[in-house]
Formats: structure tokens, C-alpha cells, sequence
């Protein structure tokens, strides 16, 4: 069963990104983008199979993913 949320509890909430990036000086700059000037909260991780990992814990709202990753084929993501 789905719980239910109210309009006021999304309006008030953050918006849930999930970013996957291997490289820490963008993920650094996309992160600190989207905390610190358009207050999202961040989740990082490094490559698409750690991704698909979180997606049921973090329940993200968008998912940013870098697509030049070397470590998976992050179109599987």
C-alpha cells in the first residue's frame, strides 16, 4: 500500500535527485548546484549498478546521470 501524502507535505518537501557521476569535481559542482542554490537533497554515487541499488531506498524524484561513466553502460540505468 501507497502512503498517502498530503499537498502541503509536497509543497514544503525537498526534491529527491539521484546523481550518478564518476568524476567528484562535477559531481562536487552539480551537487552543490542543486543543495545549495535551488535546495534539492543530493544523493551521489559513482556508477549506474549503485544506482539501481538506491533508487528503492532514496525513491528520487529525478535521476541525473553522467553518460560517459566508464564503469557500466549507464543507458541501462
Amino acid at each position: 500500500m501507497v502512503p498517502r501524502v498530503g499537498m502541503t507535505e509536497l509543497l514544503h518537501s525537498k526534491p529527491r535527485v539521484l546523481l550518478v557521476e564518476e568524476d567528484c569535481r562535477v559531481a562536487s559542482t552539480v551537487k552543490q548546484v542543486l543543495q545549495d542554490g535551488i535546495s534539492h537533497c543530493v544523493t551521489w554515487t559513482r556508477n549506474g549498478q549503485d544506482a539501481v541499488d538506491l533508487v528503492d531506498a532514496v525513491n528520487p524524484d529525478i535521476l541525473l546521470v553522467g553518460l560517459m561513466n566508464s564503469n557500466t553502460n549507464d543507458f541501462e540505468v
